[in-house]
Formats: structure tokens, sequence, C-alpha cells
């Protein structure tokens, strides 16, 4: 009998070596007409993920969020969402808290168009005909040349371990940032950046990998890589990375009875169900699931 515990893993850390020595600066503007919606199920673990930082979508995608395994209708999460929050000063010099995210509920947005204020990806990631984010083994799914590397790079895929280079068996690559969120620049003349007064939010870009090996030590983990980046000229002395983890542990309609426990010097959230059976199917034995911060600076 094997029992889950699908570690949907992040990673966040930053370093200076040769492979990312020919990284360039990419100043494009997050832009929600560039979404994508992509699936990871390189190995046991399959869900739904958008190309602006959201995991799963139950409501969107309620059979294919946090499956495992892969496959069957036994679901294990509703959604995740990425937040960055940062301490400032407006004009006034009054103390703002902006927060940066995007999720399919409870989210601020722009009253007249009903846009999210928060992460929308940058264009040029993916093929422009390609309905998904660009991955490693989807050729079809690359843009013609990639935005942050040079030339020599063009129909190379844009690994995180080198050029062309496909470590994992499935390995997913793009990048998203706050410039939408113009509601602090329209309630508070905030604007973060002095040399482009038009950004918005904080400023932030966030190049995002997902990972999947089937090698059996692995095969049921995602590996997600943030690398936040402040494009602005606001230097932040406070800032704070998190996820919002909503747990559908043994199916979305039998999350309310679920639990969670966390270990802080294992560095991991998890939670179960008390419920024996999952629904839909009354299928059983119901797993854990957790999320497990490895790195970070």
């Amino acid at each position: 009998k094997k029992v889950l515990f699908s570690l949907f893993l992040f990673i966040l850390f930053c370093c200076k070596s040769i492979l990312f020595a020919q990284i360039i600066v990419d100043k494009n503007k997050g832009d929600h007409n560039q979404t994508r919606k992509g699936y990871m199920d390189g190995n046991l673990v399959a869900t739904a993920y958008y190309n602006f930082g959201e995991v799963a979508d139950w409501l969107n995608e309620p059979s294919r969020s946090g499956v495992w395994p892969k496959g069957t209708n036994h679901t294990y999460l509703d959604g995740v969402a990425v937040i960055v929050q940062a301490e400032a000063k407006d004009p006034l010099g009054r103390l703002i808290h902006p927060l940066e995210s995007n999720y399919y509920e409870f989210t601020r947005y722009n009253p007249a168009t009903g846009i999210t204020y928060g992460w929308w990806p940058l264009p040029g990631y993916a093929a422009p005909y390609s309905k998904i984010p660009a991955r490693s083994d989807e050729q079809s799914s690359w843009p013609s040349r990639w935005p942050d590397r040079p030339s020599d790079w063009n129909s190379a895929w844009n690994g995180f371990f080198g050029k062309g280079v496909k470590n994992a068996d499935v390995e997913t690559y793009f990048v998203f940032d706050d410039h939408e969120d113009k509601e602090y620049l329209i309630k508070n003349n905030f604007r973060p950046d002095v040399n482009d007064p038009t950004r918005g939010g904080l400023g932030m870009q966030v190049k995002t990998r997902g990972f999947q090996w089937s090698q059996v030590l692995a095969e049921d983990v995602i590996f997600w890589y943030y690398e936040i980046t402040n494009m602005s000229t606001t230097d932040y002395d406070k800032t704070l990375f998190a996820q919002y983890i909503d747990w559908g542990i043994g199916g979305h309609d039998n999350s309310s009875n679920n639990a969670g426990d966390y270990d802080d010097i294992l560095d991991i959230s998890y939670a179960w169900s008390t419920s024996p059976t999952g629904s839909p199917g009354n299928w059983s034995p119901v797993g854990l699931a957790g999320y497990a911060f490895l790195e970070s600076p």
C-alpha cells in the first residue's frame, strides 16, 4: 500500500555562476494577455498551473489540480499563490505595504476592467501561438528567441542547468512581474522606479521554473524555483516571500475534512484528510501532501 506524501516543493535562492553569466536583463513588463495554462505531468504528480505563478485551480480545473497518482481523479490541492510583500513610503512619507499575488479568488482588481492587480506574465517566454507555457519536452512551446538569453540560445532549451540541457524529465520556464498592479500608483502616487514612472507594483520580477523527475526517489515531487529580482530603483528594507496554499486533500468537495500542521525544523507544512475515503468515488487510501521550503539567500 503506497501512501502519498507529495511534496510540491519550492526553492528560492540566488547565486552567481557560469550558468547565470549569459543572462540578459529583460525589462519587458507583465501583460495579462500573455497568460498561458500548463499541465505538469512528468512523474506521478500532475497539476494544472499558470505562467503568473498560480499552481492548481479548483475553480476552473477541479479534476487536474494536485492529482496523485497521475491518471486518476484523486486530487489534493485547490490552489497555490505566490506572494511578495515589502514596506515602502509614498511621496507623503506614509508607510505602505504593497502585496503582490494572483489567485482565482480574494485578489484586488481594477474595477474598470476586472483584471487582478498583481502578477502577470512577461511576453516572449512561450511560442506566440502556444497555449501552454514553455516546457522542455515540447519544442513547439518554445519561443524562437529567449528575451533573457543571447542569440546563440535561439532554438535551444533555456535550461536552468545550461543551454539546451534537459536534466529533469520535465522543466517549465516562465517569467512574471507586478507591473499591472496600479492600485498603489493611483491611491498613493507610489512609483517604484524613477526611471520608469509607468511601472506599477513594487517593481518585482519573478523567474519561475518547475522541475519533475521520474526517478523513484523524486517521482512524487514537483520542485518549484523562484528567482525574485527588484527591477525598480527603490530599496526595500523589509520584504516577505510566502505562498498561500489552499489544500484539497481527498478531493475538493471533501476538503472540509482536512487538517494540517507544520514542522519548523524540516521547514515543511503538510495536510491530511480526517476521512478515510476520497471523493468522488470513495477511493482510498487518502494520502498526505506538503510544501517544503528548501533554500534561500
